[in-house]
């Protein structure tokens, strides 16, 4: 399997690594995809929205960390790395059930 390093553009510093999916699994990874959201829809409405709000909370209990982490990945100011993550939180707490 192939693998990309991630590095901090601003100390050219070697962050970690992640491996690359070749194209030949990307038709499979696709219908597992189909297969979940047929399986998230199935859910009632309230199990979801409740699962999205665990994922809120625990997104905003880390939302400093994966600041930095997201600034020192991609080289953005740490505010604008932030607003990113707070971003997601949002999206969670009004994402469409």
């Amino acid at each position: 399997m192939n693998v990309a390093q991630i590095n901090n553009p601003e100390e050219s510093e070697t962050l970690g690594e992640i491996n690359l999916t070749e194209a030949s699994d990307v038709a499979g990874i696709v219908e597992r995809a189909a297969r979940a959201r047929k399986g998230w829809t199935a859910r009632p409405v309230a199990e979801r929205a409740q699962i999205l709000d665990s994922a809120a909370t625990s997104l905003e209990s880390r939302q400093a960390e994966l600041g930095r982490l997201l600034a020192m990945e991609s080289g953005k100011p740490l505010g604008q790395s932030e607003f990113e993550v707070g971003g997601g939180i949002h999206f969670c707490i009004g994402a469409p059930l």
